[in-house]
């Protein structure tokens, strides 16, 4: 019999931040905007390495792969991150050019998720840049005392715009 006991989950605290005030009512019209106010008030509210990203990519199996990784710019063509070019990332996205990222704002009760397709460009000495051109982008808010997360959901359109609804619970 093994010694190993499970660690219980069920005792480690979670949702412990505190949400900043949200006024759905003012929300950005674009997710770009949106998510520089977002970034801005986490980085003026102390969140840690707040430009901090998941990146998930598929395999050639395709499985679903992810590594944690830096945002280097957020504008106009979406939201991009840099890396090595002989790397497993980079041959994912060279056979399968979509992703999707996940920032995490603890402090801040906050996460924003995009998924779209993604655009590659060389850079000196071997480095690459992948641009992910949101489809679809999700900023989500917790509300651990009455559990009426917050949840905007912008989704881009056949006119290059973007549909955006708001969702509780």
């Amino acid at each position: 019999m093994s010694p190993y006991k499970p660690f219980d989950l069920s005792s480690v605290p979670f949702m412990t931040g505190t949400a900043p005030a949200l006024d759905v009512d003012s929300l950005a019209a674009e997710p770009i905007e949106q998510f520089h106010r977002w970034i801005r008030e986490a980085v003026e509210g102390g969140v840690p390495e707040a430009t901090t990203v998941t990146f998930a990519t598929v395999d050639a199996h395709d499985h679903p792969d992810a590594r944690t990784v830096i945002l280097q710019a957020a504008d106009e063509q979406g939201f991009s991150v840099a890396g090595h070019g002989a790397t497993g990332k980079a041959a994912q996205v060279a056979a399968h050019p979509s992703a999707a990222l996940n920032f995490w704002w603890q402090p801040a009760l906050r996460a924003v998720r995009v998924r779209g397709a993604v655009s590659t460009a060389e850079l000196p000495e071997g480095a690459r840049l992948w641009t992910v051109r949101p489809e679809r982008v999700e900023f989500w808010q917790g509300s651990p005392a009455d559990q009426q997360h917050v949840r905007i959901v912008y989704t881009a359109d056949a006119q290059g715009g973007f549909v955006r609804e708001v969702t509780r619970g």
